[in-house]
């Protein structure tokens, strides 16, 4: 495994080739990576290194071929992209989402992938008595079935995307230090 992983700082749209999603899908990713102990530079500092490099802005569209001079210019032994197949989000505060994220880590020393994890699925606001606005502090909680839990509450997406990113994260092998 590598010692230092840099994440592409632009998300890969698996649908459309030309889209470009919203930098939020990358929030927490380089925190939740660095938690499996490598060394990871911020987004920001990638783009700034990836353009200084090259001397332009970087393309959105990560292309594997180019791994190699990518991990000169950020120092890194491998770079982990995520990829988008599907990601809706209602409401704010968030009522519900549905996605499908993959995350892939490339070698920028010639030795292809070396990760991968994808992840299907969704979220609903659970609509339970805590969300009565007539409910009184004294009154009885709801009674909840041994075993069960309360679905995780999301309040927006950012906040979402970091708890997939951390999740993902933890299939990530750790590095041994």
């Amino acid at each position: 495994m590598p010692d230092a992983i840099a994440v592409w700082p632009y998300v890969q749209s698996v649908a459309d080739a030309q889209e470009t999603l919203p930098d939020t899908l990358l929030v927490g990713i380089d925190r939740a990576v660095r938690s499996r102990g490598y060394r990871v530079p911020s987004i920001e500092v990638g783009r700034t290194l990836i353009a200084g490099a090259t001397g332009e802005p970087p393309s959105p569209r990560f292309v594997a071929a180019d791994a190699g001079t990518l991990g000169r210019a950020l120092d890194a032994d491998a770079i982990l992209v995520v990829e988008v197949g599907r990601f809706r989000a209602e409401g704010a505060p968030l009522r519900s989402a549905d996605w499908d994220v993959r995350w892939v880590l490339h070698s920028t020393r010639g030795r292809g992938v070396l990760w991968s994890f994808e992840h299907q699925g969704g979220w609903v606001r659970a609509h339970d008595e805590d969300e009565d606005p007539h409910r009184r502090p004294e009154d009885e909680p709801p009674i909840v079935s041994f075993g069960t839990g309360r679905p995780r509450p999301f309040h927006d997406v950012p906040e979402l995307v970091h708890w997939l990113h951390r999740h993902a994260a933890e299939h990530l092998p750790s590095h041994p230090r």
